[in-house]
């Protein structure tokens, strides 16, 4: 059935999988080539899995209309191309066409889902290593910071205590002896003289000192622009090559994501921002200069939390799927409900009304008789404390020993030695 749905052109494609490839002095073929993922996070060896998936996706585009037909399923098509992964390309060749032609193909279907999958891992572990690098950068700066700042506040200190509050002194000084007034407003003056071209320094050591503890540190932001091109090298080529769909509230990062494809990763400063909060695009634009480098570090940040929470998914994935695809269609629902009842085991739960009321009763006198252990002080773990705030006392957890190998073994702990020498 399924040699009658191929054309000539899909299975001139499933054929040249069956061609030798030659590298090097080894011959290999396309198959063969497909097999194995890579889990490295090395730029090369990425790039070159997103170049896999164009080349998969080119062929599952080809024989996705035949999905349908062959009607596998997930676990199907992971059984077949098992088979496929296991086997060599002469124990394949022995099959008859259709059977080849529908191994290959589950084959092709398995490896276009896990190639994403695998390039979406890459991505979330690159992102994440890179985030635990700039945070303990950042960690260790600030380290640096609060050493410095423990300086320049001691020097502050002494500063103000020898020049402010020894100048205060003085004048009190001057207040408190038996001169005319006159006399004391001339001693002043001339103390004020003298202070005075200390004064200019001390303010300055105050605002050297008071930028350090600037609540919008830059540091951080700093440090991820630095970190970079490391990270581009290797999530760019990955959010090329895969098609990520977005639930509500996902436009912002979805359009993002456009404009990164559309431009091959040239950010320039019209690039959507939605997406960033609003210390991050200060951080970004705010100085009127646009800081290209810090955007896709951000983008990048923002498109893995978007994955782990759901926002963005894979349509062809078995990991990154929307949550609605995973669970039962509800045309299946409709017509299959009775018999995915008795399939899950799950009949006695299927009036609905009837279990929660079961539930409720059953939770209502578990209330009452706790309750009534409560009042008759019969629940000896139960404890009022001040306020009148109830608390559990958890009991202690009797452990009780049992060793079945201990009837093996002599009663006595010590063995002489003569008697382990003895023939």
């Amino acid at each position: 059935m399924i040699r009658q749905e191929l054309s000539v052109e899909v299975k001139s494609l499933l054929d040249g999988l069956f061609a030798q490839e030659t590298e090097s002095s080894h011959a290999r073929y396309k198959l063969t080539l497909l097999k194995k993922l890579s889990q490295s996070t090395k730029p090369t060896q990425i790039k070159e899995r997103a170049v896999d998936l164009l080349y998969i996706a080119e062929l599952y585009d080809s024989l996705k209309p035949l999905l349908p037909v062959l009607d596998l399923g997930y676990e199907g098509m992971r059984y077949f191309a098992n088979s496929v992964i296991k086997s060599d390309i002469f124990q394949l060749n022995q099959r008859t066409e259709e059977d080849r032609y529908v191994h290959v193909v589950a084959f092709i279907t398995h490896q276009y889902y896990r190639l994403q999958d695998n390039l979406v891992d890459t991505l979330l572990a690159s992102v994440k290593t890179f985030e635990n690098s700039a945070k303990r950068d950042h960690k260790e700066w600030c380290y640096e910071q609060h050493k410095t700042q423990h300086q320049s506040l001691k020097t502050l200190a002494f500063s103000i205590d020898e020049k402010v509050f020894g100048f205060v002194r003085q004048i009190q000084d001057i207040i408190d002896n038996d001169e005319a007034d006159s006399r004391k407003l001339a001693l002043i003056k001339g103390l004020l003289e003298t202070h005075q071209t200390y004064f200019p320094n001390i303010e300055q050591q105050w605002q050297d000192f008071r930028s350090g503890f600037d609540a919008d540190d830059p540091s951080y932001y700093d440090i991820l622009e630095e970190r970079s091109l490391r990270l581009q090298n290797r999530v760019s080529p990955i959010l090329k090559a895969l098609e990520f769909h977005g639930e509500i509230g996902a436009k912002d990062i979805a359009d993002a994501i456009d404009y990164f494809k559309k431009t091959n990763g040239v950010i320039r400063h019209n690039a959507p921002r939605g997406f960033l909060e609003s210390a991050q695009q200060q951080a970004v634009a705010g100085n009127g200069t646009f800081r290209p480098s810090l955007y896709k570090a951000l983008l990048f940040m923002h498109v893995a939390n978007a994955i782990k929470s759901g926002q963005l998914n894979l349509e062809n994935s078995y990991k990154y799927r929307s949550l609605d695809e995973y669970l039962i269609s509800k045309d299946r629902w409709r017509e299959e409900r009775k018999k995915l009842w008795r399939r899950a085991a799950l009949e006695p739960f299927e009036n609905c009304t009837y279990v929660l009321k079961q539930l409720d009763q059953a939770l209502s006198v578990q209330y009452q008789k706790t309750n009534n252990n409560i009042f008759d002080n019969s629940n000896p773990h139960f404890k009022v404390g001040a306020n009148n705030n109830c608390a559990i006392a958890t009991p202690k957890q009797e452990y009780e020993v049992v060793d079945l190998l201990k009837p093996y073994f002599p009663d006595r702990h010590f063995v002489p030695l003569p008697e382990i020498y003895q023939p």
